[in-house]
């Protein structure tokens, strides 16, 4: 009898083994695909702004100035992570309004219509919009 019980606790490990395994390889996958799918779509997030060459070529300039820039904090190691959070939170602040200051009004309020449609869909927020009006007996 405690055979039988020892080979029903392996076997039930083994399938709860397995079947944990099967869960992790399902959100390794789906993560993947959601950054492969997050990399495409924001590889040139402002091409639906109609930008001229020259507010191209400004925020390019922009965009490298800040990658080197967080890369030199990122590589820091004077700085505490609480200090390297800061600073970078201080420079994106910063990108963002010399970023700002190249587009036209009209680029200006249809590149905040865009961030707030990607927050609205980004994962995070899925399901618990607390701007959600759909009725509940729909």
């Amino acid at each position: 009898m405690k055979k039988i019980l020892f080979l029903f606790a392996i076997v039930l490990f083994a399938a709860g083994a397995a079947q944990a395994q099967t869960q992790d390889s399902t959100a390794v996958k789906s993560q993947h695909q959601h950054n492969h799918m997050g990399k495409a779509h924001h590889k040139n997030p402002f091409r639906e702004l109609n930008l001229t060459k020259d507010q191209n070529d400004k925020i390019k300039a922009i965009s490298q100035d800040g990658k080197a820039k967080r890369q030199e904090i990122m590589n820091n190691t004077a700085l505490s992570d609480a200090d390297k959070k800061q600073q970078l939170k201080a420079l994106h602040n910063s990108n963002r309004k010399a970023i700002a200051a190249v587009l036209t009004p009209d680029q200006q309020t249809k590149l905040k219509e865009m961030q707030k449609n990607r927050r609205q869909h980004s994962p995070k927020n899925q399901g618990t919009s607390p701007n959600d009006t759909t009725p509940a007996n729909s």
